[in-house]
């Protein structure tokens, strides 16, 4: 019954004015007492059989990600050896009516450009979930609540003392097969989705590029590297 409902709800509206203009077209053999009755009632009858569907589609929760080369996106950080690090976040936020539950950001796919002519995909790249970046970092599922101003997600992040590759945040542990980062003088694209238990799964694709140089100065860092979405 349930597939049934879902597969043809979108036609019920169809169905209801095609009977109202047939009502209006009789309305010379139906009087106005009974074309009022099919119009105030066919709604109530829809409503109630459809009620279940009508209140998860209007009270869905909706999300979305937000990204700026710019704080509190992207941030210089002391880390616990005493250095520092540039972290490159994005933000996870709920614009619908209800709260999305048990949220994960994926990494699931990775390309690179080839000769700065072609995108190669890894066809070894496996989805991982990032880390979130906040108090619950721990946690791999986060609940998200409409009125909530969001909660940010690691993307990638630059170590001062290993210049080497800028290292894409996954939750640990990681296979040893896995890409786990960008090296300097190249130019990738990291595809992220957000699932949820009661939303609808949402994906961007970020482009990463980084010269390899680090700088003191936040405003200077921000030229070396280049993330869109």
């Amino acid at each position: 019954m349930k597939v049934w409902r879902k597969q043809y709800i979108y036609f019920i509206p169809v169905v209801y004015y095609l009977l109202l203009l047939w009502c209006l077209n009789k309305v010379g053999q139906i009087n106005v007492e009974k074309v009022f009755t099919v119009v105030s009632v066919l709604p109530l009858a829809v409503i109630a059989l459809f009620q279940d569907e009508f209140k998860r589609w209007w009270l869905a929760p909706k999300l979305g990600i937000e990204f700026k080369l710019q704080p509190p996106y992207c941030l210089k950080t002391p880390t616990s050896n005493g250095d520092f690090a540039y972290y490159f976040r994005f933000r996870v936020k709920n614009i619908g009516m209800n709260q999305a539950r048990l949220c994960e950001c994926v990494a699931e796919d990775f390309w690179a450009l080839q000769d700065n002519k072609t995108w190669k995909k890894y066809e070894t790249f496996q989805p991982i979930n990032l880390s979130w970046s906040n108090a619950k970092s721990k946690d791999e599922f986060m609940d998200i609540n409409p009125e909530c101003p969001g909660w940010f997600c690691d993307l990638v992040h630059i170590d001062h003392w290993n210049l080497q590759k800028l290292k894409i945040d996954f939750k640990q542990p990681v296979p040893f097969s896995q890409i786990d980062g960008i090296i300097p003088n190249s130019k990738c694209r990291i595809k992220v989705s957000i699932y949820s238990e009661n939303a609808k799964p949402i994906s961007k694709i970020f482009e990463i590029s980084w010269s390899g140089a680090w700088r003191d100065r936040r405003e200077e860092m921000f030229n070396e590297i280049a993330i869109s979405v």
